[in-house]
């Protein structure tokens, strides 16, 4: 099961009016304006909760993998990427932990500076799913399967819900892997790319 909030005035407003159809047609437009935009996709679930799986989907459909996995476990790294990716006008999606607020602010504030919304895919197997997933992956290149689940249960022990007030435009919420087509579609593919000539000289 997914579940989505995406705070808007506008349907905010609609929702008193007794005209269904002009809610209809005002809610398929603000879809088609979210799907056209850039945007940065931000990633949250502890390890083995399906992350990468869900980047790789995202990434078959012109989003920018940004995995810190895969870099060396280097947050400093992932963040140079996600720039890059932001000021060539790509969309990255950030494959990473990011358990709590404190984390996600990070991606909230490089997305907000770039002028972009950023959206939250919030990935919430059981704990002992993602204990499973995580000790029988062979040469995972920073977690090792014989501690997996004391890393795993430290990390569940200090998770955050994800929260729009956090400065995300929408919150997406998966509780396991049949939802992932649903999620994708709803998140959309990525926009075109369009260089960002403006941002140019930004470096955060």
């Amino acid at each position: 099961v997914f579940s989505s909030s995406f705070a808007s005035p506008f349907l905010s407003r609609a929702r008193g009016r007794r005209d269904g159809h002009c809610l209809s047609i005002i809610s398929v437009a603000m879809e088609q304006q979210q799907q056209q935009q850039q945007r940065l996709i931000c990633l949250v679930g502890l390890p083995g909760s399906g992350k990468s799986h869900f980047a790789s989907l995202l990434s078959a459909g012109g989003y920018i993998r940004v995995c810190q996995d895969e870099l060396g476990s280097s947050r400093q790294r992932c963040v140079e990427a996600a720039a890059r990716a932001l000021r060539a006008g790509d969309s990255p999606v950030i494959d990473r932990c990011n358990y709590d607020a404190g984390q996600r602010a990070l991606w909230a504030r490089l997305a907000a500076e770039a002028g972009v919304p950023a959206v939250a895919l919030e990935l919430t197997p059981p704990v002992q799913v993602c204990v499973s997933r995580a000790a029988a992956r062979v040469a995972h290149p920073t977690l090792r399967p014989e501690a997996a689940e004391a890393v795993i249960r430290r990390f569940a022990a200090e998770f955050q819900a994800t929260h729009e007030g956090e400065g995300f435009a929408r919150v997406l919420r998966l509780t396991g892997d049949e939802d992932a087509d649903g999620a994708v579609a709803l998140v959309g593919p990525a926009p075109a790319a369009v260089a960002r000539p403006d941002l140019a000289a930004w470096n955060p």
